[in-house]
């Protein structure tokens, strides 16, 4: 038998005070396949289970020194052998044994003397039951770790939304009393604010992307690329025309052709613009209102109801 074939056999550690009996047993087992290792005394299956991590534990209960039911507690109250399945094997088989094998951790509890095949079967139903939880815990590392690292690169992704919107924030200065309430649902947003100085305006906008976290943080990026674009490079500062150029970037960088496109993402958002000078409020909006409050009263403009995308009414 080569080695990787000994190395994927489920390992058996018996422990029993009893040489024939572990002579007896462990012959049995290892003729189905299993490696054993054996222990005379609790004290030197401690020391093996220090050495080696084992699928399943043979155990014994009176034996000399330490019985198994003081040998169970220790390996259940140490993390690392805790989750190790452990079967009792005695000639104790009275009730109240029994009950203490359980209390202590076993997850059976089998007297002596056993029929060969009843003991093959609940050891080989303890391995399995092991393998399908071990199973499940590298399953759970991995998505942890997975999810550490997607983890991490969405908090990458906030950093950078967040220092594109906050480059505009220079233009603020303008208003002593102001403050921004920016609280994403999910680390990074589908929403997001935009604001620029040109000339003697200031634009203010607020916007909602279709879709939450790494999908609406890429359109809020885009939409602040475009509008940088439409502004800044276009120099349009009338807002329903910036909307309207906005529009249509979106739909052409998203590539939406037809009535019903293959991406339908976009963007509802308003827009404002204040002439600093004649202190002049110009307001647009798609599929989004702003609201003015003025003596108590809160009052609503509408925009249209068209989105910042591809729409079956355009």
């Amino acid at each position: 038998m080569n080695q990787e074939n000994v190395l994927s056999q489920p390992s058996v550690l018996i422990v029993d005070d009893n040489l024939k009996n572990l002579q007896i047993l462990g012959l049995f087992l290892q003729n189905e396949g299993l490696t054993v290792e054996f222990a005379l005394d609790g004290h030197s299956a401690l020391i093996w289970l220090e050495k080696k991590n084992f699928d399943l534990i043979l155990l014994d209960v009176m034996m000399p020194g330490m019985d198994g039911f003081s040998v169970c507690s220790l390996i259940k109250k140490n993390p690392v052998t805790r989750e190790t399945p452990i079967i009792f094997i005695t000639a104790t088989a009275d009730t109240n044994s029994i009950i203490k094998g359980f209390e202590t951790g076993a997850v059976d509890y089998i007297t002596k003397p056993f029929i060969k095949s009843e003991l093959l079967i609940r050891v080989k139903t303890q391995l399995e039951i092991k393998k399908a939880r071990d199973e499940i815990v590298r399953n759970l590392r991995e998505i942890e770790y997975k999810n550490m690292l997607i983890t991490g690169s969405i908090r990458y992704a906030k950093a950078i939304q967040t220092a594109v919107m906050k480059a505009s924030h220079s233009g603020l200065s303008l208003f002593p009393e102001y403050f921004c309430l920016f609280l994403p649902r999910d680390i990074v947003s589908g929403d997001f604010y935009w604001l620029h100085k040109i000339g003697n305006k200031f634009l203010i906008g607020v916007f909602d992307c279709t879709g939450h976290g790494i999908p609406g943080a890429f359109m809020s990026i885009l939409g602040v690329t475009l509008l940088n674009e439409t502004v800044i490079r276009e120099k349009i500062t009338d807002p329903h025309l910036i909307l309207d150029r906005l529009r249509e970037k979106i739909i052409e960088a998203l590539g939406q052709k037809g009535i019903f496109p293959e991406v339908g993402d976009g963007m509802d958002g308003s827009l404002i613009s204040y002439d600093l000078h004649g202190r002049r409020l110009v307001y647009s909006g798609a599929n989004n209102s702003t609201y003015l409050i003025r003596n108590n009263e809160i009052i609503e403009f509408k925009g249209d109801k068209m989105p910042l995308s591809s729409h079956p009414i355009m």
